[in-house]
């Protein structure tokens, strides 16, 4: 599971989360679940090939 928080860490978002995908460039992607709370998080998720899982209500743009 990679969570927006944690990619936010490396920001901006999509730059942090190709970062961690490099590092870990030995895991499947389709074993990953993205989490973010919108349309913008569910776009980096299609974008990178993951799986990605909604959490309605909790940002302020979502």
């Amino acid at each position: 599971m990679i969570s927006k928080e944690f990619v936010k860490r490396f920001k901006p978002d999509l730059e942090g989360l190709r970062k961690i995908l490099r590092y870990y460039s030995y895991i499947d992607k389709s074993h990953i679940l993205y989490i973010g709370d919108n349309w913008k998080d569910k776009l980096i998720a299609s974008q990178e090939g993951l799986n990605f899982f909604e959490i309605k209500g909790v940002g302020k743009d979502g």
